[in-house]
């Protein structure tokens, strides 16, 4: 089915091409896979969202559809729940795919080990063209940290790409050590613009996997936006958020959006009156969302951030989530944000409480 295509099309079992707006452009968003052949060559844009686990055989007509279209797919989007050997296979398609662009990969992981990042690690490796790539691994239970080795040494290669999204969701055996893989190897990637790091419920990780990580992300001089996600991984520290600000001041030329949650950790007032201090060079940084929940934190440390960002005239967006802050009192809240909105380029200040 075509999820984008007209009325008259919807409920039909076999796959039909929709013409994008755009001449040759051709896309297919695929719900099942009760298709049995794709005879076109020359698509541009693969989309597929499966509702269900679906198995090796029936992964066998979206195989054959990459590989006769692997001179032409620019994009191709997966979302579904797979094992190690549905991911084997997922790999050898993706691998051939020369002209590809943008790879976005979502799966559901329970039964996906270390073994089925190398096979995607090794699909990655000689897609030259990749610009874009979003990464989604979601209760992977069995991945560890020589999965993530694995998958940050078929990264490194990609010296083109410009825009990396690695999402890890209750992925709980990943440690300290994953992160200095990763920093170690997206280091190369020199010519990166913008970088999406979760690690939710990570809760191995400490203030030493990011002292690790930021060593090489430091070398990363052209980033304009960044996302570091660590919610509930309850190891981390102020220190921890200390190294991140150390290698903020390498940005201040570059960094236009900075998102952080460090929700449900250790952090306290002084992590945030270091992020205050580092937070001042950064005069082109226009976004800033940083969700500061159920942390360790007062109204002053609040207040100490807030003041950090005075200074930055290209703001137009801030946003802070300070839920479960116990200790507002001694500050004025209103006063706050009218402060902040003495920023010229400030449309308005949003605070959830």
């Amino acid at each position: 089915m075509i999820s984008e295509a007209s009325k008259e099309h919807r409920g039909n079992s076999k796959m039909v091409p929709f013409k994008a707006e755009r001449k040759h452009k051709l896309e297919f968003r695929l719900k099942d896979l009760r298709f049995q052949s794709i005879k076109r060559t020359d698509m541009k844009i693969l989309k597929t969202n499966f509702r269900r686990v679906i198995s090796d055989g029936e992964h066998r007509p979206l195989i054959k559809c990459l590989k006769k279209s692997r001179r032409s797919i620019k994009e191709f989007h997966f979302d579904t729940r797979v094992t190690n050997k549905e991911l084997r296979s997922l790999s050898e398609g993706i691998h051939g795919l020369n002209s590809l662009q943008t790879l976005t990969i979502s799966i559901n992981c329970r039964k996906v080990t270390d073994e089925g990042l190398g096979y995607l690690a090794r699909a990655l490796k000689p897609l030259c063209y990749l610009k874009n790539l979003n990464l989604k691994f979601v209760d992977g239970n069995q991945i560890t940290d020589a999965g993530i080795y694995k998958l940050s040494k078929g990264l490194k290669r990609l010296r083109g790409l410009r825009s990396l999204s690695l999402i890890f969701e209750q992925c709980e055996k990943i440690d300290n050590e994953a992160l200095k893989s990763l920093g170690g190897n997206l280091k190369r990637l020199s010519g990166l613009e913008d970088l999406c790091l979760e690690f939710l419920l990570s809760t191995r990780i400490s203030d030493l996997g990011l002292v690790n990580l930021m060593a090489g992300l430091q070398r990363l001089k052209s980033l304009r936006g960044l996302n570091l996600n660590f919610a509930y991984c309850k190891k981390i520290t102020s220190e921890g958020l200390f190294s991140i600000c150390r290698n903020l001041k390498t940005l201040a030329s570059s960094l236009q959006s900075l998102k952080m949650d460090f929700s449900g950790s250790e952090i306290d007032d002084k992590g945030l009156e270091g992020l205050s201090e580092a937070l001042k060079p950064l005069v082109c940084l226009k976004e800033i969302n940083v969700n500061l929940s159920s942390m360790k934190i007062s109204g002053s440390g609040f207040k100490k951030l807030a003041e950090g960002l005075k200074g930055l005239t290209c703001l137009n967006s801030i946003c802070f989530n300070i839920y479960g802050i116990n200790e507002l009192t001694g500050i004025n809240l209103s006063k706050i944000i009218e402060e902040l909105m003495m920023i010229p380029s400030l449309p308005f200040v949003d605070v959830f409480l």
